[in-house]
């Protein structure tokens, strides 16, 4: 983000471009780190690391664990009785027109 658009004061509609553009960047790049991410795993598997350096970064090969029960493990008068909801804000972006065609983009599936 340049250092302009974060002095300037943004309309709702640049802020909304924005944060679509923001989002969209931040997917690709989480993509990217992820199929790094698989590949030094991959590697580290293969060879029986644990772990391994470079001139400025060490990487650790560890395994978390954790316990989870999911609504179709339990029956459901255990369930009513003991799970917990949590409700938070999300915010969903979609493209409705092109810009300037006022047509409805369609969407990849």
């Amino acid at each position: 983000m340049s250092e302009t658009k974060t002095t300037k004061k943004l309309t709702v509609k640049e802020t909304i471009q924005e944060y679509q553009q923001i989002s969209k960047q931040i997917s690709e790049l989480d993509k990217y780190r992820n199929t790094l991410q698989s590949k030094l795993t991959s590697y580290m598997q293969q060879k029986g690391l644990q772990e391994i350096e470079a001139d400025t970064h060490r990487i650790r090969l560890y395994e978390n664990e954790r316990e989870i029960v999911t609504k179709k493990n339990l029956p459901p008068e255990i369930w009513a009785r003991y799970a917990t909801r949590v409700v938070y804000p999300r915010l969903y972006i979609s493209q409705i027109r092109q810009p300037g065609t006022g047509a409805r983009k369609k969407k990849n599936s």
